[in-house]
């Protein structure tokens, strides 16, 4: 029957197959609490359900199975984690006693190389425009998913890489004081698909990590200064991520590496006006921030 495999033991981690999605009554989404199948499953409480994206699991799933209808037929959900799949994946009774396996998985992934003009940007405040911005940056976005199983999990890294060139130039036609202001331009970031990485684990089970990334693209100026015309350039790294290690457990990181070419022009006070440009991005696993 759909759903009536073998999850390992009590809080099992079951990837969906195919006929459980069949099973699925309805659509389900990332806010949803309960799942509706037309057949009994045999999922309990403390399993984490995992799928891929389809018509049925448009964000992909990852939730913790709450409590279970006497029927079996309703699922009470909530959201589940990436640490608790791999917990469950480890305290297996299979996986426990193969200590002898070994999985080793390293892939790096390129989202794409991306050009944004942004000409004669104007950054309008109380009906007249403060401030012009005309330039060019380009992004390139990036990114590691690496795990390691032996006897459990031994480590895990989600890693993000962005870095981005910018070539920027400011004119301001009035004297601007504490001066802050940005708009949203549009850019090739809006319009990232998401996709599915799917790790090995020693028990034969893959688990999709599902991802969907949300950029978007602004410019801006802060501070005060006199009528004025300057001109920056920048380069910038950013690496952000998620790290296990059996040693010493879940941990977020984030390093960022910064360079500035300025050019100013003779008025000194323009040095207190800072013009920046750049992507806001996030990576939410199966469309939850």
């Amino acid at each position: 029957n759909p759903g009536a495999g073998s999850p390992p033991s009590s809080g099992g981690t079951y990837v969906m197959s195919s006929g459980d999605i069949a099973n699925l009554q309805s659509v389900v989404n990332p806010q949803d609490n309960l799942i509706y199948f037309t057949s009994p499953t045999n999922f309990k409480k403390e399993d984490i359900l995992m799928s891929d994206r389809s018509e049925k699991t448009p964000y992909g799933l990852l939730k913790l199975v709450t409590d279970v209808s006497s029927d079996g037929k309703i699922i009470y959900i909530t959201q589940g984690t990436l640490a608790r799949a791999f917990k469950n994946l480890a305290s297996s009774t299979q996986l426990r006693t193969q200590t002898t396996i070994q999985i080793d998985f390293d892939k790096t992934f390129q989202l794409g190389f991306f050009n944004v003009d942004f000409p004669n940007a104007d950054l309008v405040v109380s009906g007249y425009t403060a401030a012009t911005i005309n330039g060019n940056m380009n992004v390139e976005i990036g990114g590691r998913i690496k795990s390691s199983f032996s006897n459990g999990l031994e480590n895990f890294l989600f890693e993000i890489n962005v870095n981005e060139d910018s070539n920027l130039s400011v004119t301001t036609l009035e004297s601007l004081d504490n001066f802050d202001k940005s708009i949203s331009v549009e850019s090739p970031l809006d319009n990232i698909a998401p996709f599915t990485i799917y790790i090995p684990t020693p028990l034969g089970v893959t688990l999709p990590l599902v991802i969907f990334p949300e950029a978007s693209f602004n410019i801006g100026a802060k501070g005060s200064v006199s009528p004025v015309s300057a001109s920056l350039s920048q380069n910038a790294d950013l690496i952000t991520g998620i790290y296990y290690d059996r040693n010493s457990g879940w941990n977020y990181d984030s390093t960022f590496t910064n360079s500035f070419n300025f050019n100013p022009p003779n008025a000194p006070d323009v040095l207190s006006l800072k013009a920046y440009a750049g992507p806001t991005i996030k990576f939410l696993l199966y469309g939850v921030a």
